[in-house]
C-alpha cells in the first residue's frame, strides 16, 4: 500500500475526494450553463424545440422514419415503393432537415410483460427469474443505442401548423404508413449528439444546429 501510494504521487495521481469530485462537475456544469446562455434555443419539451432569437421565435418539430429495406422486397414492389417515395419527396415544398440520431431501445413493454409476471408468481425462484429479465433489459437500455431517422421542420408560428400537417401526410404518401412523432427524449438525443455532450441534456437552454430558413430554400440534410 505504501509503494502504491508513492508511485501514485511520483506520477501525478491524486485521488478526488466525493467532495471534489461533487465541485468539480458544479464547475463544469457551470462552464457548460453559461456556453449554452448563448445559443438560441429557449426550451425542449416533447412538443419539440422553441428557437429564440430577440423578439423572434422558430418552432422546430419531427417524426421519426422507419424506412423500409427496400432489397427484401420483389422487384415490382421496389420500383412503386422508390417511386412513391421520390414523388413525396418532390412534393416536398418547404424545407426539410433530415437526420438520424442514437437513441436508447426501448424495453418498455418487454420490462412490464416481466414485472406482470412476477407479480402473480407464486414461486420465489419464478420472481428471482423475472428479476433477472429485467435487471438485463435495464442494463441493455443502459449500454446499447439504436438508429433512429427523423425528419423535422422549423417554422414561424404563423406556418408552424400547415408546414407540419403537410410534412405528415407527405412522410405518409413516402412510406405507406403514419408517422410517429418525437419524444423528448429524441430531441434531447439529437441536441446532445449535435454537441457531442449527453451533459447537454440537464438544461432547458440548449443548442441545435439548423440553418436558418433564408438560407436555403430547398432544405439542408442536417
Amino acid at each position: 500500500m505504501t509503494n502504491l501510494k508513492k508511485r501514485n504521487k511520483k506520477e501525478g495521481f491524486k485521488r478526488l475526494s466525493p467532495k471534489q469530485i461533487k465541485k468539480q462537475k458544479e464547475k463544469e456544469a457551470k462552464e457548460l450553463k453559461s456556453t449554452l446562455d448563448w445559443m438560441d434555443i429557449e426550451s425542449i419539451s416533447a412538443d419539440g424545440i422553441v428557437l429564440a432569437r430577440g423578439k423572434k421565435k422558430r418552432y422546430v418539430k419531427g417524426f421519426l422514419i422507419k424506412p423500409t429495406n427496400i432489397h427484401l422486397l420483389p422487384e415490382t414492389e421496389t420500383k412503386h415503393a422508390v417511386l412513391m417515395c421520390a414523388n413525396a419527396l418532390d412534393h416536398m415544398k418547404y424545407p426539410v432537415y433530415w437526420k438520424f440520431i442514437k437513441t436508447r431501445p426501448d424495453v418498455g413493454v418487454q420490462q412490464q410483460r416481466y414485472a406482470d409476471m412476477m407479480k402473480h408468481a407464486d414461486k420465489p425462484a419464478i420472481r428471482n427469474l423475472m428479476q433477472s429479465e429485467i435487471d438485463k433489459l435495464e442494463w441493455f437500455e443502459e449500454t446499447h443505442r439504436e438508429i433512429t431517422f427523423v425528419a423535422l421542420i422549423q417554422a414561424d408560428e404563423i406556418n408552424f401548423e400547415k408546414t407540419w400537417h403537410s410534412l405528415a401526410e407527405d412522410l405518409y404518401r413516402a412510406f405507406g404508413r403514419k408517422p410517429v412523432p418525437m419524444r423528448l427524449m429524441d430531441y434531447e438525443n439529437l441536441v446532445s449528439q449535435e454537441f457531442e455532450n449527453d451533459n447537454v441534456n440537464r438544461y432547458m437552454t440548449t443548442q441545435l444546429v439548423l440553418p436558418d430558413v433564408a438560407e436555403s430554400e430547398e432544405g439542408v440534410e442536417i
